[in-house]
């Protein structure tokens, strides 16, 4: 029987500051090994030095770990030189120190928040000055979700790397693309964890739609699904589930789409577009995307021809009056449904577009073709133009090929950078 490991009743690590989270370790049960208010001979020896301690009892690390924190904090009254070097000893004192205490086989999971906060945060410090470090963090984070599964110390972890990701300066990881899969994946890996971290809805609900634009629909699509379904009380969660629907629509019919026009005198269906490539396009006056791409479409259109390549607007003003003196400024003169006109019927398509398509963020495009299956989705031409050019190629223009600057569009990190403290950016933007 193991006396060291005492049920653990704690409040979130994300939501404790090291320095509590040691104290508590100061009052919790001592191993067995070592009686109240001791300490072993070597740790004893080596206090008053930026040594690490690797043996000894857990409550001996945590000790140690407590007094190389204070060391760390009053560096800076040494000169810049000095305080540097000892910044750089301390720091990584802590780092062996923490690593010592992950692998002990008697740690408690408060005894193992000290340790992942001592370690992450220093291997966080070590990376601003040495880049080539970052594996060795990201690597941490691997071990101690690995060995403390389900539990709020693999939460931190994993909350931690997100944030870490994404503050990421270029000299960290200099590949945008590279930056994109590890970021979204680990999203993709806090929103699956348990327990849940408070912050996951917003991180998610602001990475998703980046993870889209960016050219990783199946990680936007399993973000949002991890929203909807694991925390459908959040904000972010009200339109994750038509989103997520509408990225696993590829291959499959959109469903019904029709409605009345502007004006109210005609109405418009894609069913009526069959054997033709059509652009659905959801939109609002204050999409930013409209007045660029509106006269790119209407050039297109013109040079493939409306009996090749139709368009079908679907306006979400609540004035009419608005979306048709848009189209009067920038184009736009194609079939257009609009949502401002009461649906009394309900069997109306119009209703449902939000539970189906996720209109909380427009605009939203879907590319359906001849047989009236969606080929691809995306928020803008870029995302579709791959898919657009199988049908026309080079119909569309090279200056949709430039990917957007991946660092431009990520959520702005907390004030403190690493800071234990969860994070909940929303980001809804058109």
């Amino acid at each position: 029987m193991n006396r060291t490991r005492p049920a653990c009743r704690m409040r979130p690590l994300w939501l404790i500051p090291l320095g509590t989270l040691i104290a508590a370790c100061e009052r919790g049960t001592q191993s067995v090994s070592s009686p109240p208010g001791s300490a072993t001979p070597q740790a004893v020896a080596i206090r008053g030095s930026y040594e690490p301690l690797t043996t000894g009892t857990p409550q001996e690390l945590v000790r140690h770990l407590a007094e190389l924190e204070t060391r760390f904090r009053t560096t800076d009254e040494a000169g810049p030189r000095q305080a540097r070097a000892a910044m750089r000893a301390c720091a990584q004192a802590q780092i062996e120190t923490a690593e010592a205490l992950l692998a002990h086989p008697d740690i408690t999971t408060e005894q193992a928040g000290v340790a992942a906060q001592a370690l992450l945060g220093n291997l966080a410090r070590r990376v601003e000055e040495d880049p080539t470090a970052v594996d060795r963090l990201l690597e941490s984070v691997d071990r101690i979700m690995k060995r403390f599964p389900k539990t709020p110390v693999a939460t931190f972890a994993a909350q931690f790397r997100v944030n870490f990701l994404n503050a990421a300066p270029p000299e960290v990881i200099a590949d945008d693309q590279v930056l994109a899969q590890k970021l979204f994946d680990a999203a993709i890996a806090l929103g699956e964890i348990d327990p849940p971290h408070p912050g996951t809805p917003g991180m998610i609900g602001a990475l998703a739609p980046i993870a889209e634009l960016f050219g990783y629909p199946e990680a936007a699509r399993r973000m949002y699904t991890i929203v909807a379904e694991r925390f459908p009380e959040a904000p972010e969660a009200r339109g994750a589930a038509g989103h997520a629907h509408r990225l696993g629509l590829v291959g499959q019919s959109p469903g019904p789409i029709s409605g009345p026009s502007l004006d109210g005198t005609s109405h418009y269906s894609l069913e009526d577009l069959k054997g033709r490539v059509v652009l659905v396009d959801f939109w609002d006056t204050s999409c930013h995307a409209s007045p660029f791409e509106f006269p790119i479409l209407k050039q297109v259109r013109a040079q493939l021809g409306s009996d090749r390549f139709e368009i079908l607007g679907v306006n979400l003003d609540a004035r009419p009056l608005d979306a048709a003196q848009f189209i009067k400024k920038f184009g736009g003169d194609w079939p257009q449904i609009s949502v401002a006109y009461e649906a009394t019927d309900p069997s109306d398509p119009r209703i449902e577009f939000p539970a189906r398509f996720g209109l909380d963020r427009i605009p939203i495009k879907l590319l359906i073709d001849p047989e009236g299956n969606v080929v691809a989705t995306g928020v803008t031409l870029r995302e579709l133009k791959p898919a657009f050019e199988k049908f026309f190629p080079g119909a569309l223009p090279k200056e949709l090929d430039t990917r957007p600057d991946l660092r431009s569009m990520l959520p702005k990190p907390d004030k403190q950078r690493h800071s234990q403290e969860g994070s909940s950016h929303t980001g809804h933007s058109h």
